[in-house]
């Protein structure tokens, strides 16, 4: 019997949010601190909803997967704004 892969195309709008997340430490910390409460942080609304928080955007009601990937550049460009320049 032959195994079938399926290749899933992930959106780059979330893909650019996941790799600016990990420039914010304290983020992450909230996103571990989810995971030892017993929230699986690792779920993609559930993130979102962590990152928004973070960011100070309000979210209400349901949204469409398009939706939330229409979100991820504006949660992106919060995270750049809110990221720490130092100069030496």
């Amino acid at each position: 019997m032959s195994k079938k892969h399926v290749k899933e195309m992930i959106d780059q709008r979330r893909i650019d949010l996941h790799l600016e997340v990990r420039q914010h430490p304290e983020l992450i910390e909230i996103l571990s601190d989810l995971n030892q409460q017993g929230i699986d942080a690792s779920e993609f609304e559930v993130r979102l909803a962590a990152i928004a928080s973070y960011c100070g955007v309000i979210l209400d009601g349901e949204y469409l997967q398009e939706e939330l990937s229409a979100l991820c550049p504006i949660l992106t460009d919060r995270l750049r704004a809110k990221r720490v320049v130092i100069i030496s």
